[in-house]
């Protein structure tokens, strides 16, 4: 089949993103590298991936396998990694920012986002990488410990690495309104992207209009709902908003699939709210991929009427499936982030 690619957005600084994105979180590792070579192959040209996912050699088998067989180029590929939550404090940024690109085989990132405002206690990477969340999993009772690093520290150790050359965008994931405002306070460069849960069920339209005020583009994770949490325990399958009447009746009317409209819908409702949208579904079986992608293809096959966006946004229940609020508790540690 002939590559299909998605509509690209445009970053403050220029670069093109294309708003749909292979997520990588979740994807287990002895299946990553065929992944993200099939994805691809596929017409796919933006890479979500994370120190914390703990497979970015594997992403990076993938997109050098590409490289070599002249699918691609690197300079056609967006690749996003992200600061772990460990390596908040200025000297530990670069190196960190280092080993990710070491692990991906790559001499620049596209973006490099701060995964979470949570800044825990530094981990040597010959101790343990990727260091998780908590400390000591060996102790008698493992949990959190923190290290009291300001955002603005952060914030300004990753300008540093914009103008050593190591990355081209850097942006913020996981934060709230007032999180991304005390950014844009202090920011030289302000923040290209914030990625967050974005699906029908937790819409976040303040939040969103907040992004598009300040030029800041919206990344949705999760924009399928509940999938990747129902394994985790964190969800129920019939958490899942692919099966919503208001969702289904939009698929047969457009003949599409449930998981194009919530797609589209991650993209559509951004815009509706004067936010440049992306969404990052994960999958490892080609057809889904393919699926995904064709979602957001260009020309836009899809396009949702009036009186389907409004249904759609009927389903907000501000249900949040990503809360370490809830998950830290597991952890012998609470720490909320969302009110």
């Amino acid at each position: 089949a002939m590559a299909s690619f998605a509509k690209e957005l445009t970053l403050r600084s220029g670069d093109r993103m294309p708003v749909v994105g292979l997520g990588t979180w979740k994807i287990a590792k002895d299946s990553t590298a065929a992944a993200v070579y099939e994805a691809i192959m596929l017409g796919y040209r933006h890479l979500d991936c994370a120190c914390d996912y703990g497979n970015e050699v594997q992403v990076g088998e993938g997109v050098a396998r590409a490289i070599s067989e002249g699918l691609i180029s690197r300079e056609e590929l967006f690749v996003t990694s992200k600061l772990w939550n460990t390596y908040h404090a200025q000297e530990h940024v670069p190196l960190a920012c280092d080993r990710s690109l070491s692990d991906l085989g790559l001499d620049y990132l596209d973006l490099y986002l701060i995964h979470f405002p949570i800044s825990l206690k530094f981990m040597p990477f010959e101790a343990r990488y990727p260091p998780g969340w908590v400390h000591d999993p060996e102790a008698e009772k493992p949990c959190m410990e923190y290290a009291p690093v300001p955002m603005q520290e952060t914030w300004g150790a990753l300008e540093k690495l914009v103008g050593d050359g190591k990355v081209r965008n850097i942006g913020l994931c996981n934060v709230n309104s007032a999180g991304l405002r005390d950014v844009l306070s202090y920011a030289v460069i302000p923040p290209a992207v914030l990625q967050i849960e974005r699906h029908v069920y937790l819409q976040q339209a303040k939040l969103v209009r907040l992004c598009g005020e300040w030029g800041v583009a919206v990344t949705g994770f999760s924009p399928l709902g509940s999938g990747s949490y129902v394994e985790l325990g964190m969800a129920d399958p019939k958490d899942s908003p692919l099966a919503e009447p208001a969702v289904l009746a939009a698929a047969e009317r457009h003949g599409v699939s449930p998981a194009q409209v919530l797609l589209r819908w991650g993209v559509q409702s951004a815009a509706e709210l004067g936010a440049q949208g992306s969404v990052i579904p994960k999958s490892s079986k080609p057809a889904r991929l393919a699926e995904n992608l064709q979602a957001l293809v260009e020309p836009w096959g899809l396009e949702l009427d009036k009186a389907e966006m409004a249904a759609l946004a009927e389903l907000d229940k501000h249900r949040r499936f990503n809360d370490p609020g809830e998950f830290t508790q597991g952890m012998n540690s609470y720490c909320p982030i969302f009110d």
